[in-house]
């Protein structure tokens, strides 16, 4: 629940109108038992997609795509694919092999890694940005 809590909080400050928001908590590999039907105009994933498995990250692209219509928009937050511990990672090659059409990769932006312990310490992340 606190990660609910804290995202309800930042869209708040952001200024966004909450009341179109919707906060879902559940099992990320079983996304069409959590939100059903259409019309997400944007998904944001932050470091999960990164450490699923192949037929997963294959299951959350069909799913993304059934669930958003022309223009939405899908943020990705990701390690760079590694070895080691932890999560095997993501870059853009293997996101636009998931993903593939409609969606069209918009930005790539790094990010400064927090982590000062655990297998992950040290790793490059990126935010992508894609349309459909």
């Amino acid at each position: 629940e606190q990660p609910l809590r804290t995202a309800r909080r930042r869209a708040q400050e952001a200024g966004l109108d909450t009341a179109r928001c919707r906060f879902v908590k559940g099992d990320v590999t079983r996304l069409e038992h959590i939100l059903a039907g259409s019309g997400l105009d944007l998904v944001t994933d932050v470091g999960c997609l990164h450490g699923r498995t192949r037929s997963q990250q294959e299951a959350f692209a069909r799913w993304v795509t059934g669930h958003t219509a022309p223009g939405s928009e899908l943020v990705v937050m990701a390690v760079e694919p590694r070895r080691g511990p932890g999560p095997n990672g993501l870059d853009e090659e293997r996101l636009d092999k998931l993903l593939g059409r409609p969606w069209s990769l918009v930005s790539v932006t790094d990010s400064v890694n927090q982590a000062t312990r655990g297998p992950i310490k040290g790793s490059t992340f990126h935010w992508y940005r894609y349309q459909r």
